[in-house]
């Protein structure tokens, strides 16, 4: 019998189950880290928490769905010196191709070579290995470590530099959420460990104003009739920065948390997803290696 869909590694105990599809299977865009694509969270055996980013059939196999990361949405590596037709890197996809003298755009889809990719599947646990260099010096080695803890898990990252220059860059997790794939509503709510307000973020868009703000929350008045986003805000990053995303009908959570400085925190949705979105600022010198770690939990309310 063949598969109904991409080769999936799937990590589970007697609490949560994540489905991850394999490096070059299903996404292979040149936007998101093609290691470690979680494509479900499914919790107790029947609840889940990923969905896809859009409702179009059509675009689903280039855009995310689930938890997918992304390295330099804003600060591509190597991309400023890199001539039209040249390439250049891409942590977790491999080496793109630069089309044109405009600036980086996450939305295109550029050529990719991909980079070298292995992995190991353990009991609880799968760790992902990738490596790229381009021509011009840029080289980084990418382990990526997810493990499951009771009822939640963390993804561990470490990322080392192997040219010769210092590398700077950011990472997020674009966090494709919906409790049973209900829709957002009065019956949900974003938590956060630091102060919400529309006055502290840079960019918003609030179509119909379908979301408010209340002290560390953000409450939805109505299902949002189109996407919504809220960027640029800069938490206090003295102590451990998280969200929780709680729906009080099925009372369910998932909450992540992380122990790194924070760059921003971004807001995305629309009526059917949301991801809320917490950056890291990358900056490892040569022959260093950056490391971090983000911690998630799922829980009855």
């Amino acid at each position: 019998m063949g598969r109904s869909g991409p080769p999936t590694v799937k990590l589970e105990n007697d609490t949560i189950r994540l489905d991850i599809e394999e490096p070059g299977e299903g996404y292979v865009g040149s936007r998101f880290d093609w290691t470690g694509k979680v494509t479900q969270i499914t919790f107790q055996g029947r609840h889940t928490f990923c969905t896809e980013e859009t409702t179009d059939p059509a675009r689903r196999p280039h855009t995310g769905r689930g938890l997918f990361n992304e390295f330099g949405i804003d600060e591509p590596i190597g991309y400023e010196e890199c001539p039209v037709g040249d390439v250049f890197l891409k942590p977790g996809v491999g080496l793109l191709t630069r089309l044109s003298e405009e600036p980086y755009d996450f939305f295109c889809s550029y050529p990719v070579v991909p980079g070298m990719t292995r992995w190991e599947l353990r009991d609880g646990s799968v760790s992902f290995e990738f490596s790229c260099s381009t021509p011009r010096g840029h080289a980084i080695v990418l382990h990526k470590d997810i493990v499951l803890d009771g009822s939640g898990f963390t993804i561990d990252y470490a990322l080392t530099n192997r040219g010769a220059a210092t590398l700077r860059t950011n990472e997020y997790v674009h966090n494709f959420l919906a409790v049973n794939r209900e829709p957002l509503g009065p019956a949900s709510r974003l938590t956060c460990s630091f102060p919400l307000s529309t006055t502290g973020f840079h960019e918003s868009l609030n179509p119909g104003k379908a979301l408010s703000f209340c002290g560390d929350g953000a409450l939805w008045n109505q299902v949002p009739a189109s996407p919504f986003f809220f960027g640029g805000l800069h938490p206090v990053a003295d102590q451990t920065v998280g969200w929780r995303l709680e729906h009080t009908t099925e009372r369910l959570a998932i909450r992540e948390a992380v122990g790194f400085a924070v760059q921003r925190f971004n807001l995305w949705g629309a009526g059917h997803v949301v991801s809320p979105e917490l950056f890291k600022r990358i900056e490892v010198p040569a022959g260093g290696t950056g490391r971090w770690s983000r911690s998630y939990q799922l829980l009855f309310t």
